[in-house]
């Protein structure tokens, strides 16, 4: 996600004055069917055929319950107070999730809401799964949408129906790990899977999505669509019923624009397309045959799900292209590489940023270079660290629980700022010829799985002797950045 961009450009002017996956291995598969209602709950089913891939027999099941973060109930707000009054436009309003029932293999199964927060679903087996076998489980459930500016909800213009089914949280050294829906950053981690969808919205909708539907369906005043798409860690969906589309062809894709208030639209497909063409040349080829972005009702700038982006309807100018590059570079940065995003979020948000630059650097007409935007970033980050220092005495330790940052600002000034500026650094230690072989090494050995922070570590001392104590002395927070 790309926040606070606005600092960024103030800095500025004050200077200035898998589709298809090559993964071949088996994965689970999420089977989901969505009936969207007109109250903006949603009834859905998921049938999960769970692949146990670990080397250890599975007695239970454990689900992240990502809308329960907008429940009434839930003990941590998704949104800082100083951003409620944008998020909710007519006053607070709660969503959530309801499981009515779970099965395993068609017989009725055990299963739990847990944690003070309801984040969780926990489904006891009825028969435990063998390393490398599978089992089929069941979840019928309901989905309220809070009428609220934000990736999960609805608004004037969209319906955003993102991160609204149950999703298998990763096994790390044997156990679950579990991502709690914090305010600050993206709190979302999962493994590659692949998706079928039957989603059944009023006619009047046009839909963003994650894929292109294989089949439509058309009865009465609703319609269904089914969708299909192998080697994805998620599926999203954004509805509009005043969505305008374009597309055109990128090297190795289709690219679609959903909009409905940009009123230079065909330059903002051509950003989009340029900055697929260029990530796909400098790091790996974009394996997906669409990548669709689109105009929401979102106040945080830019949201990115697997082949799908969300911009937010006000950005304008050199903001809303900067956002589109950046959450096109997320494509690789999350969508391909994977990275425990509520522990090591730097490294995702810090690589993204990095490439950002990049694209810029190298397309002469957006009249930014490198050396404008990184010094622009450095003097915004440096402003940040003072005014929160001001309150707390904060390191700038970087690989931080989201739960461990106290504010947003807190959370850019090092998920976005230090790490932009660390990778930066990184390279001028490396020398950028060798930097670029790093990343697509990284692209290349970890697309498709998660990247953890000993493997960067790691993968980055191969390229240069000293990399690895000369990143960790950044990430510590025990030198500053240049």
């Amino acid at each position: 996600m790309k926040k606070i961009i606005c600092i960024i450009l103030c800095v500025l002017c004050l200077n200035v004055t898998v589709g298809c996956s090559n993964e071949e291995s088996l994965v689970s598969e999420y089977n989901i069917s969505v009936t969207l209602n007109s109250d903006m709950t949603a009834s859905c089913n998921l049938t999960l055929n769970y692949v146990n891939e670990t080397k250890e027999k599975i007695d239970f099941l454990e689900f992240m319950l990502y809308p329960n973060a907008f429940s009434k109930g839930s003990e941590i707000k998704p949104i800082y107070s100083e951003y409620v009054e944008r998020a909710f436009e007519n006053g607070v309003s709660y969503g959530g999730i309801e499981i009515t029932s779970v099965k395993q293999d068609e017989k009725s199964a055990r299963f739990e809401v847990i944690g003070g927060k309801k984040h969780f679903l926990k489904v006891e087996l009825l028969e435990e799964v063998k390393s490398g076998k599978n089992t089929q489980i069941s979840i019928d459930f309901l989905v309220t949408l809070p009428n609220v500016n934000h990736r999960f909800g609805y608004g004037k213009n969209t319906v955003n129906l993102t991160g609204f089914y149950p999703i298998l949280c990763p096994l790390e050294n044997g156990e679950y790990y579990e991502s709690v829906y914090y305010p600050s950053g993206d709190p979302f981690y999962s493994d590659v899977a692949n998706y079928k969808v039957n989603l059944t919205v009023p006619s009047a909708y046009v839909i963003a999505s994650s894929m292109s539907p294989e089949l439509v369906e058309i009865e009465g005043e609703r319609t269904t669509y089914s969708y299909a798409r192998n080697g994805v860690r998620e599926v999203a969906f954004i509805l509009s019923k005043n969505f305008n589309v374009i597309k055109k062809s990128a090297e190795n894709a289709e690219v679609f624009y959903y909009y409905f208030n940009d009123e230079n639209a065909e330059n903002s497909l051509e950003t989009a397309i340029k900055s697929l063409d260029y990530f796909s040349n400098k790091y790996v080829e974009y394996p997906y045959e669409e990548y669709v972005f689109c105009e929401a009702d979102f106040i945080y700038g830019g949201m990115e799900y697997p082949c799908l982006t969300m911009i937010d309807k006000d950005l304008n100018g050199f903001e809303r292209d900067y956002t589109i590059v950046h959450e096109t570079a997320h494509q690789w940065w999350y969508g391909l590489v994977g990275v425990n995003q509520s522990e090591n979020a730097f490294i995702d948000e810090g690589l993204t940023e990095y490439s950002t630059v990049m694209f810029f650097d190298n397309f002469s007409e957006y009249n930014k270079s490198k050396k404008q935007l990184f010094n622009a970033v450095y003097n915004a980050y440096f402003e940040l660290r003072k005014s929160l220092l001001k309150e707390d005495d904060l390191t700038p330790k970087m690989n931080r629980n989201l739960g461990e940052f106290s504010s947003d600002l807190d959370y850019v000034s090092i998920a976005y700022y230090r790490a932009q500026l660390t990778f930066r650094d990184l390279c001028e230690f490396m020398g950028e010829k060798r930097f670029d072989k790093f990343l697509k090494n990284l692209c290349a050995k970890y697309a498709y799985k998660n990247l953890t922070l000993n493997n960067l570590l790691l993968t980055a001392e191969k390229y240069k002797k000293g990399a690895k104590n000369f990143l960790v002395s950044y990430i510590d927070g025990s030198v500053a950045v240049k």
